[in-house]
C-alpha cells in the first residue's frame, strides 16, 4: 500500500466530491458498474476531532462474464471506513491508520474466502479455457468477487494522509498523480496476511 503524506491547510469540508461512472468497456459488453464510493465525517470526542474519509474502490473487470467484483469493492469500501474508525478510536496515530488498514484488510477479505468456500469444494468456470482451467474454487471467488483496489483519504481538517493498493489518480490541490501499473494492479486480496 502506498501512502502519501500531506500536512498544512487541507480544508476537506465541502470540497470533496464522489460518484462513479460506468466505463466504455462495460457499457459495450453490457457489464454493471463495478466501483464503490464512500465519503463520511465523523467526530471523536476523545480526540476532540472531527475525521474526514473519502474511499474508492475499483473492482477488477477480469474475465467480464464471471466478474462480480462490485461486492469486494463495496464490502471493502465499507469494511476499511469502519476499521479507520476503530483504529484511529483505539488512539492509532492518522499517519499510521494505512498500514494497519491494509493488513486488516487481506486478512478480512481472505477471511471472506475461507468462510464462503472450503479448499475442497470444486466450482470450475462454465467454459474452458487455459487461463481458468486449473483455478480452485477459492481462488475463482477472490478473482470473480472480491480483487478489487482501494484508493482513500484520511484528513482530521489540519493534516491528509492519502493512500493506495492497487492503480488510479490522485487529484490534490491541482496536482494530479498517476498510479499505473501497467493494467495489473496490487489488488489486497492477492497479497499475504501477515500475521
Amino acid at each position: 500500500m502506498n501512502q502519501q503524506n500531506h500536512v498544512g491547510d487541507c480544508n476537506v469540508e465541502g470540497i470533496v466530491r464522489k460518484g462513479t461512472k460506468l466505463g466504455s468497456r462495460h457499457m459495450r459488453l453490457g457489464l454493471n458498474n463495478q466501483d464503490a464510493v464512500l465519503s463520511e465525517e465523523f467526530y471523536i470526542p476523545s480526540t476532540k476531532k472531527n475525521y474526514y474519509v473519502g474511499l474508492v474502490s475499483d473492482g477488477c473487470t477480469g474475465f467480464p462474464f464471471f466478474s462480480n467484483t462490485e461486492v469486494g469493492s463495496r464490502l471493502l469500501s465499507v469494511f476499511a471506513y469502519d476499521r479507520i474508525q476503530q483504529f484511529l478510536c483505539s488512539g492509532i496515530e492518522m499517519c499510521d491508520v494505512p498500514r494497519v488498514l491494509y493488513g486488516a484488510c487481506a486478512q478480512y477479505l481472505q477471511s471472506l474466502t475461507a468462510l464462503t468456500l472450503s479448499h475442497s469444494t470444486i466450482w470450475k468456470y462454465p467454459v474452458e479455457h487455459k487461463v481458468l482451467d486449473g483455478r480452485t474454487a477459492q481462488d475463482r471467488l477472490q478473482s470473480d468477487y472480491f480483487a478489487a483496489t482501494l484508493m482513500g483519504f484520511i484528513s482530521d481538517g489540519n493534516e491528509m494522509i492519502i493512500f493506495t493498493a492497487g492503480d488510479g489518480l490522485v487529484l490534490l490541490n491541482e496536482q494530479i498523480t498517476v498510479i499505473d501499473q501497467n493494467d495489473h494492479p496490487e489488488y489486497i486480496i492477492n497479497y499475504p496476511v501477515i500475521v
